[in-house]
């Protein structure tokens, strides 16, 4: 099965980091079951198992979700390879059910400006993931920016797996 593929382009101070991945048909239809990962903003953990905890703040007691915000730390280290952002504070700042699109910022703890990624799950059956991420550098430079990209890829991937759990 293929994997996620990751792609980091930096033009006019902004830096754009692009996966895609593509998930096969199943018996049942992929896509929403794709989108129902991704857009659980507080269940992060089935993307990223080394999350070792999440704390998440309501914008208030109504049935809305946006403005939620996540505080995470990570476990800095998985078997396969290291994870250098062991911290990070998001905002879920757009969730559209129908067009299956959600965007969140960073609030605290990478070393960017302007932090945002939409992730968006487009296809019926079989689908693709499309988790893009634009920031100004802060400090982080090209590290950052690898390291960023393979924390992604390996969510994505992480998505396949949970999918034949199902």
């Amino acid at each position: 099965m293929a994997k996620a593929k990751s792609k980091v382009t930096v033009e006019s101070g902004v830096t754009t980091i692009s996966v895609t991945r593509d998930y096969p048909a199943g018996e049942q239809a992929t896509a929403p079951h794709v989108w129902e990962i991704i857009s659980d903003f507080s269940g992060l953990k089935k993307i990223f198992p080394n999350l070792l905890r999440v704390y998440v703040t309501y914008p208030d007691d109504s049935s809305s979700v946006i403005g939620t915000v996540r505080d995470m730390t990570f476990s800095p280290s998985s078997s396969d390879h290291m994870y250098p952002l062991p911290v990070g504070i998001e905002k879920l700042v757009e969730l559209n059910e129908k067009s299956r699109r959600l965007q969140y910022i960073s609030v605290l703890g990478l070393p960017a400006k302007d932090y945002a990624s939409v992730m968006q799950v487009t296809g019926e059956n079989a689908c693709t993931l499309s988790w893009v991420s634009t920031y100004r550098d802060d400090g982080g430079g090209s590290d950052f920016a690898n390291a960023l990209a393979g924390i992604l890829v390996s969510g994505a991937d992480q998505i396949a797996k949970v999918l034949k759990t199902r």
